[in-house]
């Protein structure tokens, strides 16, 4: 099972793992395993069912933590009380550059557009009845309309314009 857990210590991670901020890697330097050496990285890589990316997890004192949680504790000295996002949407990218505390919602707004998606352009649909493109917008979890448009380029550029007023930096264009 993965634990947001409290019971682990800033400084217990500190005693067990080594982080280099510049590569995202957790380094064993006292091992729980006659499995892992000291050096080894620690984690192991996992996907999530519904997950776009990987993630990793990394088993300490016989529990299991998510890494990005367990490097933010490492970083800070203490758990954080929201979400982590991963700024560039890849779950295995633990970079400290690339990590950020998040609420639910906000997190939420960095997401890359779905399969489900047939224009290629997140926010942006075709409506075969007026044979123009739609720009819409989630805020505060409600659809918000930003226009109908002769060409996808326009209805693109509105979503973007859209991100940047309604998600601020945790808006994600793409």
């Amino acid at each position: 099972m993965i634990t947001r857990g409290a019971k682990l210590s800033a400084q217990r991670v500190r005693e067990l793992l080594d982080y280099n901020p510049e590569t995202g890697d957790l380094i064993w330097i006292h091992p729980q395993s006659k499995r892992v050496s000291l050096g080894d990285v620690a984690g192991a890589r996992h996907r999530a069912t519904n997950a776009k990316s990987d993630r990793f997890n990394i088993g300490i004192d016989g529990v299991r933590y998510m890494a990005h949680r367990v490097i933010w504790l490492w970083m800070t000295g203490a758990w954080p009380k929201h979400e982590i996002d991963h700024r560039d949407q890849n779950g295995a990218n633990n970079r400290w550059d690339n990590l950020r505390e998040a609420t639910k919602f906000q997190n939420a707004k960095n997401i890359a557009t779905t399969a489900r998606n047939t224009s290629g352009v997140k926010g942006v649909w075709f409506d075969k009845r007026s044979g123009k493109w739609v720009s819409e917008i989630r805020v505060d979890n409600k659809k918000k309309w930003l226009g109908l448009h002769e060409t996808l380029e326009a209805a693109a550029a509105a979503y973007r314009a859209g991100v940047a007023k309604y998600h601020g930096e945790f808006g994600c264009p793409a």
